[in-house]
């Protein structure tokens, strides 16, 4: 409702018309189109056995089975079709990743494991310090083990004491 009166429902309906438009008519009739179904996709299944086949002798399309062509050759500098052929269907040349294998790193460190311990003569693993060395005799270090007196340093007062140059009597 506009200014106090109905004014006829449609896209092009005018107020001032007392029938309705022709087209709107048409819009009335007019079905919505339905959406349309999905179609099922197939999935592509890449591995290398068929890109393999498809690049195989037979599948390589050669220059001197197409027809000759009759008319002038295109100016410009483009190359001959088999060179351009040859080049798109190349045999695969792998980068170093991918030519090695992925545990190299893995395997180098075996083989340097074996000729490590081929090379040692005594190979005694590593024991806990706590068990190790319990049944052996403990061995003094060597500036404790002198013949002379141990070192004084941190044992003794560095000022010596004689009690009887005291003046105090303490």
């Amino acid at each position: 409702m506009m200014r106090g009166h109905l004014q006829p429902a449609g896209v092009y309906n005018s107020p001032f018309r007392k029938e309705p438009d022709p087209w709107e008519l048409r819009l009335q009739k007019a079905k919505p189109l339905t959406p349309p179904r999905p179609k099922a996709k197939r999935k592509r299944v890449h591995s290398l056995d068929s890109w393999l086949a498809c690049t195989s002798t037979r599948s390589f399309p050669r220059s001197h089975i197409l027809p000759p062509i009759d008319r002038k050759q295109c100016q410009g500098p483009f190359r001959d079709i088999s060179e351009v052929l040859k080049q798109r269907y190349k045999p695969l040349e792998p980068t170093l990743r991918v030519a090695e294998p992925i545990n190299t790193l893995k395997e180098a460190r075996s083989e340097f494991r074996r000729c490590d311990s081929a090379r040692n003569v005594h190979e005694n693993m590593f024991l806990p310090f706590s068990s190790y060395h319990k049944n052996g005799k403990y061995v003094p270090s060597m500036h404790l083990s002198s013949k002379y007196s141990s070192n004084a340093y941190g044992y003794h007062r560095f000022r010596d004491e004689n009690p009887n140059k005291w003046i105090g009597g303490k």
